[in-house]
């Protein structure tokens, strides 16, 4: 089974830095893309991506924070197809391993289940079967979102924070409930043993329902950060920047920066935030 990544950001160096030195410490054979949000550090960022041999592309043009990470899944889809990787793992900027993931991964993607992640359903950290959603057209359906125009309807920083995480988890939820029902009721059922029981999704053949959160896979090796610090990443939810700066020691790298916690990255038409987003 070939595993890959795919990482999205907006200029985030010092994240940057110390994603890929965690990478290349704990699963350096795992081919990595870094997806640019078309910020000012397009360069700083190529040769960084060189010097840990990661590939590195940049959006012709700023997409913002909801549309800007739908694009990391869209073209991290695309780049993946084409190396023949069957899982992607999808990583938000701040969103850091610090262990080795790859053997949980594969027992639960021996599967063939289509979506692993998170209970909560956040973007920052996914897994996708790449030949379902790029063959099956999910992937397009992806890029379709990417153009429809997105607007904040709250001034408040943590309000616009919501909306954007509502917009992005929201429509990518209602993708992956699409796939679940569009597979045939025996192959449903076999999944729904792995999927987080919180809602029921009833088959496309009709029938009875099968309770199930019905958009991924419960993969514990995530320790549920959302609530609490975990032993196996970093995540900026819970973890302050200093936790970023520890893990940068004794990874021995220099980041370069604080990586930030901040609602700066989620205002509408801001400007680089280069350690911030």
């Amino acid at each position: 089974m070939k595993i890959a990544m795919v990482i999205g950001t907006y200029g985030n160096l010092p994240a940057m830095r110390i994603q890929l030195a965690s990478r290349a410490r704990y699963y350096p054979d795992v081919p990595c893309l870094i997806n640019d949000d078309h910020s000012s550090y397009e360069e700083e960022l190529l040769q960084l991506c060189r010097q840990y041999k990661a590939s590195f592309r940049s959006n012709k043009k700023r997409l913002g924070c909801s549309r800007g990470d739908l694009s990391a899944f869209y073209y991290g889809l695309l780049w993946a197809y084409e190396n023949g990787v069957d899982y992607l793992l999808k990583l938000s900027t701040r969103c850091v391993p610090m262990t080795d993931w790859r053997p949980s991964l594969i027992e639960l993607a021996s599967t063939g289940i289509p979506v692993i992640g998170m209970r909560q359903m956040h973007t920052a950290c996914i897994v996708m079967d790449v030949r379902c959603w790029v063959e099956r057209g999910w992937a397009e359906k992806i890029k379709v979102l990417m153009q429809k125009p997105f607007s904040y309807h709250s001034p408040g920083r943590e309000n616009a924070r919501l909306e954007v995480a509502l917009y992005v988890e929201g429509e990518l939820r209602a993708l992956s409930i699409e796939i679940y029902r569009s597979l045939p009721t025996e192959k449903m059922i076999d999944f729904s043993k792995h999927l987080f029981k919180m809602v029921a999704i009833k088959p496309k053949e009709g029938g009875k329902e099968i309770p199930t959160h019905g958009w991924c896979a419960e993969w514990k090796w995530l320790e549920d950060p959302v609530h609490r610090k975990s032993s196996t990443m970093l995540w900026h939810k819970t973890n302050p920047p200093e936790d970023y700066a520890a893990y940068a020691k004794r990874l021995g790298v220099d980041p370069g920066g604080p990586v930030i916690r901040s609602a700066k990255c989620f205002l509408a038409n801001q400007g680089d935030n280069n350690g911030k987003g």
